[in-house]
């Protein structure tokens, strides 16, 4: 019982290693991609999330403003900032949602990353374990076969 008590949990450790390995690579990789497609695809991404984020009865349209943003080295410098505005049929404004459309979609391309990373640990903590038993197989040192006296 304690045997498999124990490798149940290095079974888990092996699974929870392997998971932050590809959840620290997998995880900024694709909120960065996810940033970068807000950037480029604005309109595709509305399509897609407008009608989640806009009331019924109304559509999502990209509204570009001149803002300001500050540089690394505090000074003001001119930027466009994007936001989702849900009109009615004869284009009135119901709602701004503002950026809340390009952090929902960076946060479903994070969690589709940390679902990845979760399924992949699934499929290679078994040869993980497996890996690092053999390294550790060799690395033990070499037990003394028992003495042949009673007093030993």
């Amino acid at each position: 019982m304690k045997t498999a008590r124990t490798g149940a949990l290095s079974g888990c450790a092996i699974w929870l290693l392997v998971f932050s390995l590809f959840s620290l690579c997998l995880i900024p990789t694709a909120m960065l991609g996810g940033s970068l497609s807000t950037a480029f695809q604005s309109e595709a991404i509305i399509e897609l999330l407008a009608p989640t984020l806009c009331p019924p009865e109304t559509t999502g349209r990209l509204h570009t403003y001149a803002t300001t943003t500050r540089d690394s080295n505090g000074f003001e410098t001119p930027s466009t900032g994007y936001a989702l505005h849900c009109v009615d049929a004869s284009g009135n404004l119901i709602e701004d949602t503002g950026g809340l459309y390009g952090l929902l979609w960076v946060g479903i391309w994070g969690l589709a990353a940390l679902l990845l990373a979760a399924g992949l640990a699934v499929l290679l903590a078994a040869p993980a374990g497996a890996f690092i038993a053999r390294r550790l197989k060799h690395r033990a040192p070499a037990t003394p076969p028992p003495s042949d006296s009673p007093t030993g």
